[in-house]
């Protein structure tokens, strides 16, 4: 697994994961700044069939925008692991 994107936020980090240099589901993860697992997008997205995702935008100090691979957007509290906003852009 490599790191495609890294953001930092106050106590933790998200990051954007490809495998291969491929997209696979469920691959934005926060982590705290010692390395632990916090949450994964779909523990939030709760989708049925988990995808990849391909962008992730820092939006304010408690904002994430996620682009999924099929093309709905999220924009996330990321303390409050809940979504605010989806929206699909495709």
């Amino acid at each position: 697994m490599e790191i495609k994107d890294r953001i930092e936020f106050e106590n933790l980090y998200i990051i954007l994961c490809l495998e291969n240099n491929k997209v696979f589901p469920n691959n934005v993860i926060a982590m705290d700044y010692n390395g632990n697992e916090i949450w994964k997008i779909n523990d939030i997205v709760k989708v049925i069939e988990p995808c990849g995702n391909t962008v992730i935008k820092k939006l304010d100090e408690n904002k994430l925008r996620v682009i999924s691979s099929v093309g709905m957007m999220y924009e996330i509290d990321v303390a409050g692991k809940k979504i605010l906003k989806s929206i699909l852009i495709r």
